[in-house]
């Protein structure tokens, strides 16, 4: 299960990395006021937590933000 818990949290990732990188190139800043992740199984969220996870159902007060 936490292989599938990384698989889903790195989709998430790669889409992240993909839009600093987009950033750079334009030789700009990737700004975020916020971002949530789920200490459980790593999905990133930037902004307000979901209600719960929806890789791993943990639930919204579990996130961390930072």
């Amino acid at each position: 299960m936490s292989i599938h818990y990384a698989l889903e949290a790195e989709k998430i990732h790669a889409e992240l990395y993909s839009k600093a990188e987009e950033a750079a190139q334009e030789e700009k800043d990737f700004e975020v006021e916020k971002v949530n992740i789920c200490p459980k199984c790593g999905y990133t969220v930037i902004g307000d937590a979901p209600d719960h996870c929806p890789v791993c159902g943990a639930k919204k007060d579990k996130f961390k933000e930072f």
